[in-house]
């Protein structure tokens, strides 16, 4: 954001959904804020209908994950580098959580080791999220997900879109569709 913000969110699945304030209207009223407390708080707003995760950076460095449910919050303030897939995280999140199966589990034990890897090697940033999000390993449960010939219609998980936020450059680099077959587009901000 021209406040030196960058957001990603992604679905969260939780037992406490209500009548409220629809997500993308709360998502969007957060990147108008002018700094990283006023989006944790607008994130968190009471009268929200349900939640999602809201992975939040500053050209500070300082990088921030608030998990929200229709009724709940938790915030981790994060090192260098952090990952999030469709379930909650956070013990405190954990009497809510409706999605109970492997499959996201799985893609973020992926992703915290390729990041922590690549990481630890000195990879270039950019290029590292990019291979982290077309990775196919554990397919059908990949972080770059596609539709299967076994799936049944309408019941498919597929990658839809991705982006990278490169803060220090002001840009953001997004994918409609999946990024392993699908080039990113340049965006200054």
């Amino acid at each position: 954001t021209s406040h030196g913000l960058a957001f990603v969110g992604n679905s969260l699945f939780s037992t406490d959904d209500r009548l409220g304030v629809p997500r993308a209207f709360i998502s969007r009223w957060a990147l108008e804020a002018d700094g990283l407390e006023e989006a944790m708080a607008r994130v968190c707003h009471p009268l929200r209908s349900t939640g999602c995760n809201n992975l939040w950076g500053d050209v500070s460095g300082r990088l921030v994950d608030v998990e929200t449910s229709a009724t709940q919050a938790s915030v981790v303030e994060a090192q260098e580098w952090y990952a999030h897939t469709n379930h909650y995280t956070c013990e405190s999140m954990s009497r809510v959580e409706a999605s109970l199966g492997t499959e996201s589990r799985r893609r973020l034990a992926r992703a915290e080791m390729l990041l922590a890897e690549g990481v630890a090697r000195g990879d270039d940033p950019l290029e590292l999220v990019a291979r982290v999000l077309s990775d196919h390993a554990n397919a059908p449960d990949s972080i770059c997900s596609h539709v299967s010939d076994d799936d049944h219609p309408g019941m498919s998980t597929v990658t839809v879109g991705s982006m990278i936020c490169d803060l220090d450059n002001g840009r953001l680099h997004a994918c409609v569709g999946a990024p392993c077959s699908n080039p990113y587009r340049t965006f200054g901000l």
